[in-house]
């Protein structure tokens, strides 16, 4: 892998990880046609350098894996929303945990 192939390699890496904290997956899709060609090269590479790529890598692999994760659960909990099995929890801008969904109505019996 040449020199400026490695730099191109890291603003990649570093890109990705930014558009995994920004929640920008049409980003990360742009950058694949990118990540594809660059990958081709990467049996080229010294050991420092894979010392260097490899944590950076390791790191957004897990932050892919919370993105999917997350997203998994959003399906499951929307699926449950529209069947109306229960309430759906959300998170406010405070970060508390804020419930939507039927409220229990109570009947007054009077005599």
């Amino acid at each position: 892998m040449t020199p400026e192939m490695y730099d191109e390699l890291l603003d990649l890496i570093d890109q990705e990880h930014r558009f995994l904290m920004a929640g920008d997956l049409q980003g990360i899709a742009r950058l694949a046609p990118l990540k594809e060609s660059l990958t081709a090269h990467v049996r080229t590479l010294s050991g420092s350098q894979v010392q260097e790529v490899q944590p950076l890598l390791t790191r957004n692999q897990r932050l892919f894996q919370a993105a999917m994760n997350g997203l998994t659960m959003a399906r499951r909990q929307l699926a449950q929303a529209r069947q109306g099995h229960r309430n759906l929890t959300t998170y406010g801008a405070d970060g508390r945990a804020r419930g939507i969904g039927p409220r229990a109505t109570v009947v007054e019996r009077r005599a």
